[in-house]
């Protein structure tokens, strides 16, 4: 520090010199500086020897060895009084079961109406129930035409399996009338029995196995007995891949004034598959037909082919083609028709060849649609008409080639609570005969619709309205057609539900009043209405 001081005194006083003379001469002079350092720094030597400071031993303790002590103790409690507390989860109330009801009322043209529903209610296994059934009607009389039913059924359900079985009793009687004739009295009973079973858990196998028996007799003494056989099967190959199967066998004898046998067997595998957006099923239908008169030891084969294509949720169209054998009984023609002539022609319809397709979708959440064609090509197309020996009686005739067109829309509505359902649909038929002259009493349009309607859980509206038109008809004396004005019914019912075991229901039937004849010289009743109650429990 010392140092940097003399050098800035030396250079102060230098500069000063230099200044000076510069002021008085105006030159600066050449000069010579010589600075030396002679002065020396000493410092003393440090002394750097240290002395430690000096430790006392400690005294070692002598150890002694530890001496433990462990007596089992057994201590003595007095009992607690201990007081169980249980939590309960407060369960949801369950609507109580109401499996039996009997149904009951009484309407115009003497007609009582009496039904009831038997079942037990407290077996998860197995389930029996008894239905018995009373409608009958008479414009002058009780009885002039009568139903009746009994039916006893159960069920049996096991871990893997579901057995079924029942068996019932028809008896149906009804009048057969015709300007200038005397009415005479049609009684039909009917005994069946029907055994079914299949699987109680659907998995990749499944299938359901049914038989039955029919024995039918009306008062002329015409009997048909018939076995009936159905089977069907599904067995899952792959999440896309479906093979499907189902038959069925008719044994049928046939007694009027012959006793004729008549014996039909089909089967019909399908393979079923999914690709994308399509769904297809393709297959064949092998019918082998026995009767005696018109096709002893009939055998045909039919394709059957269908695709679907899920293009959106309200637009998946389908296509396909087929063919079948429509089996034709006695007991089928009594139920489009009980007054039946003696001696009826029995055969089966062959459906050579069919052609349909259409499509349906959603078109909101609650609208449904359908709509559709379907042409097919029939031998032994049937057509009842009035019999020549009894008006007030229909026989059946045939024609060997005639091909149906029809086609349909259906709109169904329901909306989200389930408290107003609707359905809409609509049908037009056009037939091409080769030997009848005109599809006797069969329809060209028909137009359907119905309604169901809950109020408040305590009033149920329903409604139905059928309109049916182009019926012709044949006359009996001059065989010239005969046009049949449409037949337009119109049905109401309302239902006060007054608990879950009492209601009262008030139906009217016809509410129009027309004189609707389906058939040649058989107009249908007027206005009819209907008080009744139900009581369920």
């Amino acid at each position: 520090m010392k140092r940097h001081i003399c050098l800035l005194i030396f250079f102060s006083a230098a500069s000063s010199a230099l200044g000076q003379q510069l002021s008085s001469e105006g030159v600066l002079e050449d000069a010579e500086f010589l600075i030396k350092k002679e002065r020396k720094h000493l410092l003393p030597e440090a002394s750097r020897f240290f002395k430690t400071a000096p430790t006392e031993s400690l005294p070692v303790a002598s150890t002694k060895p530890l001496a433990y002590n462990a007596p089992d103790l057994l201590p003595e409690f007095d009992t607690l009084a201990c007081e169980d507390f249980f939590l309960h989860v407060k369960q949801d109330l369950v609507a109580k079961l109401q499996g039996n009801y009997v149904r009951g009322g009484h309407g115009n043209f003497h007609t009582p109406f009496l039904e009831a529903f038997l079942i037990n209610k407290h077996y998860s296994r197995y389930v029996y129930g008894l239905r018995i059934r009373h409608l009958s009607a008479g414009k002058e009389a009780y009885g002039e035409e009568n139903h009746n039913l009994m039916q006893l059924y159960g069920k049996l359900f096991t871990e893997t399996l579901r057995l079924g079985a029942d068996i019932c009793y028809h008896r149906d009687q009804c009048q057969s009338y015709h300007p200038g004739y005397s009415k005479a009295i049609q009684t039909l009973h009917q005994v069946a029995v029907c055994k079914t079973l299949s699987n109680y858990i659907h998995g990749v196998f499944n299938y359901q196995v049914d038989a039955s028996f029919c024995y039918l007799l009306d008062a002329r003494q015409i009997r048909e007995k018939q076995w009936k056989f159905n089977g069907s099967m599904n067995y899952e190959l792959s999440d896309a891949l479906i093979l499907k199967a189902f038959t069925d066998l008719y044994l049928t004898r046939h007694s009027d004034t012959t006793a004729v046998c008549r014996n039909l067997w089909r089967f019909k595998p399908i393979l079923s598959f999914k690709l994308n957006k399509f769904d297809v099923q393709g297959g064949f239908n092998l019918v082998c037909q026995d009767d005696v008169f018109y096709a002893p030891n009939y055998l045909r084969t039919y394709p059957v082919l269908e695709v679907k294509y899920d293009f959106y949720k309200w637009l998946q169209p389908y296509l396909g083609i087929g063919g079948d054998m429509q089996p034709n009984f006695l007991q089928g023609f009594l139920q489009e028709n009980p007054l039946l002539a003696s001696e009826v022609d029995l055969r089966h319809t062959n459906q050579y060849f069919v052609c349909y397709g259409g499509a349906r979708g959603d078109l909101v959440a609650q609208v449904n649609w359908h709509t559709g064609f379907f042409v097919g090509k029939y031998q032994n197309f049937h057509c009842l008409v009035n019999s020549a020996q009894n008006p007030g009686r229909f026989e059946v005739q045939y024609d060997s080639a005639a091909t149906l067109f029809h086609t349909f829309g259906e709109l169904t509505y329901a909306n989200q609570a389930d408290t107003l359902t609707t359905r809409l649909r609509g049908d037009y038929f056009h037939y091409t005969l080769q030997e009848l002259f005109k599809p006797w009493h069969r329809p060209h349009y028909q137009l359907n619709l119905t309604s169901t309607y809950h109020l408040d859980d305590k009033l149920v509206f329903k409604g139905a309205m059928s309109w049916m038109g182009g019926l012709v008809a044949q006359c009996v004396r001059t065989k010239v057609p005969v046009a049949l004005d449409d037949v337009v019914d119109v049905d109401l019912g309302i239902e006060y539900l007054w608990n879950s075991r009492f209601s009262v229901f008030f139906d009217i039937q016809n509410l129009l009043a027309s004189k609707n004849e389906r058939y040649l010289h058989y107009p249908t009743r007027g206005f009819h209405c209907m008080l009744g109650l139900t009581y369920a429990w």
